[in-house]
């Protein structure tokens, strides 16, 4: 569809509009064992009834009428509540064959991010350990909405988190990169290797805390001549050395180790940790490992932001871009392509745009998302937009338009346009657009 894309001969940006069960089957050909990040942000289970056409073993009037959840004229008894029979299983039917698809297209480096709240986290866990295997079970981050009530949908607790679930194709291949450290401030001092190694900060080679070795507990000469042991530089209890001698040896050979006595007299062995050189001696970007609870973003940031790009009321809570774009930079740098088959406003898209902009990175997305109308009463349709693709469309328009304007970064803003049917029988669906 040329002219609802931007840039069509020029862009690698995809954007699908159809059943993204269809959309993901079609990808199969292309994509298989391509994609190094997806993230999706699926329809939470409340209640709601499916808009998904998938076929369910069996139909559902006939499963409300043999398990006694309509009356004699037919009518729904325990309609949308947990009382129904199908309230969870509808939900993770839908889902399931949509993660067995969408594991094919990862690298086996991939990995996927899912957010679900409490209702159904347990279930897509289970499901995940099916789909994925229970040892590439990554984490399951904590996003705390740092701004909202909460109260509105709690009964008992305020509850303010959702769950992202994070599974790897194969998590021995998988690398999660760390964040800027939170200690800057506890390096402090310099020596002569500061221009290549940074400042340090001092650690006791000789700890109580960790499981005794015999192999550990050698002594270590002191720049008087005397000797050490790990117990006396742990007041007289058993210890041991954190290195090991042939460590240690080349340690106070090259630089890393230093000698101060404490205000007994008695010569305390340190190791220096230093900014940019770890203690193999290898020079570094020095990081930490991230937080399983992810509290730095709100939705009130997205709702502004979407407000600022003249699309304020057009969506329902939609995701941080912050939130996103954290949670890709843990696994994608520079150049791979991000998938999100539950497209809602496009917030991957933008979060892709906003990294390589940042980094000059040339990460692509594939974007799909089903054309669901919006209510006739709501803010999108008397803004103009008939159907959610559409938003998710004019999203990635102006925010590209916003990010140059900013920037002026040089970097791909465009994105393709595509539209899956589905014929007759399901299972065959088509892709056009290509113009």
């Amino acid at each position: 569809m040329r002219e609802e894309s931007l840039h069509w001969d020029s862009t690698s940006n995809l954007y699908i509009e159809g059943d993204n069960l269809d959309a993901l089957k079609l990808l199969q050909e292309s994509y298989l064992n391509k994609i190094k990040c997806i993230y999706i942000d699926p329809p939470y289970n409340r209640g709601d009834d499916l808009i998904y056409r998938d076929r369910f073993v069996q139909d559902r009037d006939e499963y409300l009428t043999a398990t006694g959840q309509v009356d004699e004229e037919g009518n729904r008894l325990f309609k949308n509540s947990e009382y129904d029979g199908r309230f969870h299983s509808d939900w993770l039917t839908m889902m399931y064959p949509r993660l067995k698809l969408a594991r094919n297209l990862l690298r086996e480096d991939g990995v996927i991010f899912i957010s679900i709240d409490d209702n159904e986290a347990h279930n897509l866990r289970k499901i995940c350990d099916e789909i994925f295997g229970e040892r590439n079970f990554v984490a399951d981050l904590i996003w705390a909405n740092r701004e909202g009530g909460g109260s509105s949908d709690s009964r008992l607790f305020r509850i303010k988190h959702e769950h992202i679930i994070c599974f790897a194709k194969d998590a021995g291949e998988t690398h999660i990169a760390g964040v800027p450290i939170s200690n800057m401030s506890r390096y402090r001092l310099e020596d002569e290797y500061v221009g290549t190694r940074g400042k340090y900060y001092l650690q006791k080679l000789g700890m109580g805390s960790i499981q005794y070795s015999p192999s550990l507990d050698y002594p270590i000469t002191a720049p008087d001549g005397t000797s050490i042991m790990p117990a006396d530089n742990n007041r007289g209890r058993r210890a041991c050395w954190r290195w090991s001698r042939e460590k240690f040896h080349w340690g106070r050979e090259n630089g890393f180790i230093e000698f101060r006595k404490d205000k007994r007299g008695v010569w305390i062995v340190y190791t220096k940790q230093y900014l940019r050189c770890d203690n193999k001696g290898n020079v570094i970007k020095r990081t930490q490992r991230p937080m399983g609870i992810i509290d730095e973003y709100s939705s009130t940031q997205a709702s502004k932001l979407l407000d600022s790009m003249g699309l304020g009321g057009c969506f329902d809570y939609s995701k941080p871009v912050e939130l996103v774009a954290y949670l890709i930079d843990r696994v994608v740098t520079g150049d791979a392509i991000i998938l999100d088959f539950f497209s809602g406003s496009a917030t991957t898209a933008h979060s892709v745009m906003q990294l390589n902009a940042r980094d000059g990175g040339n990460r692509k997305y594939i974007l799909v998302q089903l054309p669901e109308p919006t209510d006739e009463k709501s803010e999108a349709y008397k803004a103009g937009f008939k159907n959610i693709a559409e938003i998710g469309k004019e999203r990635i328009r102006r925010a590209g338009k916003k990010i140059k304007e900013e920037t002026g970064a040089d970097m791909d803003y465009g994105f393709r346009v595509y539209r899956v049917d589905s014929v007759p029988g399901r299972g065959c669906p088509n892709i056009n657009g290509a113009g």
